[in-house]
């Protein structure tokens, strides 16, 4: 429990995956629900407002977004505690020497960031990594997750934002201004 946000056994839910993907396994959600579900049953939830998760599609993950909103959805509700959800990250990578992966950026926010946003329970998305590394951060930069480049240049990605915006209802808002 963060300043009244319960965040989803994020790091539990990493440290899971990653010892199933190294005993080959895919069983996991990506996030640990067990962990959620204990939460709740030890009376967090009357204290939070929202239940933050993550999404990377980047990553090996055995379900789509909406599908794993849903597994989070049934655990918080059959706590008896059903709260509204942000996607607190999310991206979808491009690579400097991969020009489809600028294409793959597109069809994320035009396909699945759009489908995420007709779930009703999700009250907000958030994109992690809005800005790419700039050149020197060594290994960090082929992998990218920004929708603007190191040098301030948008991506295509960039250019479709106000059509996601506009088609979903969706606000734009600057949570990082003061």
């Amino acid at each position: 429990l963060v300043h009244g946000i319960l965040l989803a056994g994020i790091g539990v839910g990493v440290t899971d995956m990653m010892l199933d993907s190294a005993r080959g396994e895919h069983r996991s959600t990506y996030i640990n629900l067990a962990f959620v579900a204990g939460t709740l049953a030890a009376g967090a939830g009357p204290y939070f407002d929202v239940l933050g998760y993550h999404w990377f599609p980047n990553l090996l993950q055995p379900m789509t977004g909406p599908q794993k909103q849903r597994h989070l959805e049934d655990v918080v509700a059959s706590a008896g505690y059903p709260k509204p959800l942000w996607l607190t990250e999310t991206y979808r990578l491009t690579f400097s020497d991969n020009p489809d992966s600028a294409v793959s950026q597109i069809r994320f926010l035009n396909r699945e960031i759009v489908e995420m946003l007709a779930q009703p329970e999700l009250a907000g998305v958030y994109w992690y990594g809005w800005q790419d590394f700039p050149p020197g951060y060594g290994n960090l930069t082929r992998a990218q997750r920004g929708l603007v480049r190191g040098d301030h240049t948008p991506k295509p990605g960039f250019r479709v934002l106000p059509y996601v915006i506009a088609y979903t209802a969706g606000e734009s808002s600057n949570a990082s201004a003061g």
